[in-house]
């Protein structure tokens, strides 16, 4: 199997590329930072590494990684859009500027990324968007975040409308916290907000490693929604079957915490 991982360096996308190289894949993982010390381990645990420098906010710079790969390799079997920021803050903290820049990164960084390498694909090929659990339940204070990746859901369900003749599907992975270095980026003017966000990451009950596992599982089955925490499939759900007015009562609760940090 040969696999591409945007954001591959670190996090999510270095547990998922260490997933598959134990099943003796071939990966490559793009990313700003450097990425060797990923593809010794990619090595080391039975797949074959490489890295490929690309920003995922610069087409050029994923063309020449689609060139790359279709010169080494001849074409992919699953291509994973994991790169992303993180970003809190209230409707009037967070500047225009903050908004364009996630948006910049976590959706149309997919939207170039597809657009560079899906045509790498084959019938029988698969494309894995990496949203988070805030795309489906949104959360007080991360207005641009959760806006962001209920955009990467959607445009994912397009994708797979549109890919399907060709035998090419789409899953849509949407964590919840869980232990990675997410928080490190988080661009937040809301010093207690912040301070909240990175003790949720630091107690998540889930590691990198764990959420990774699950999103494979989802990944192999060709499961449009993967959702890899128990508690927001649960949350997922209630949204879905509660009554709005309900629904919206019990999100007030439950994040009351949240809408008080100041």
């Amino acid at each position: 199997m040969r696999v591409f991982i945007t954001g591959g360096a670190s996090g999510l996308g270095r547990a998922l590329a260490l997933h598959w190289a134990a099943q003796g894949a071939q990966v490559a993982i793009g990313d700003v930072q450097d990425g060797h010390p990923v593809v010794a381990e990619i090595d080391a645990a039975g797949g074959t590494g490489m890295f490929l420098r690309c920003d995922v906010t610069d087409g050029d710079s994923l063309a020449a990684v689609a060139a790359r790969l279709e010169a080494e390799w001849g074409g992919l079997d699953l291509l994973v859009c994991n790169a992303g920021v993180a970003t809190a803050g209230t409707l009037e903290q967070e500047t225009p500027a903050q908004w364009q820049w996630v948006f910049d990164i976590n959706l149309f960084g997919v939207v170039r990324t597809c657009q560079a390498l899906v045509p790498l694909l084959g019938e029988g090929g698969r494309v894995l968007n990496i949203a988070s659990q805030a795309g489906l339940n949104a959360m007080p204070k991360m207005g641009s975040y959760s806006a962001v990746k209920a955009a990467v859901v959607s445009f994912s369900e397009t994708l797979a409308l549109e890919l399907a003749d060709r035998g090419i599907s789409v899953s849509t992975a949407c964590p919840a916290f869980f232990k990675t270095n997410l928080d490190k980026g988080l661009r937040s003017a809301d010093p207690a907000m912040t301070a909240i966000l990175q003790k949720l990451f630091a107690k998540a009950p889930l590691s990198a490693g764990q959420v990774a596992l699950a999103i494979a599982e989802g990944v192999a089955q060709r499961k449009a929604l993967i959702l890899p925490h128990s508690a927001g499939r649960k949350a997922y759900w209630l949204k879905r079957l509660l009554p709005r007015e309900r629904y919206l009562a019990l999100m007030l609760k439950q994040t009351r915490r949240l809408r008080r940090a100041s």
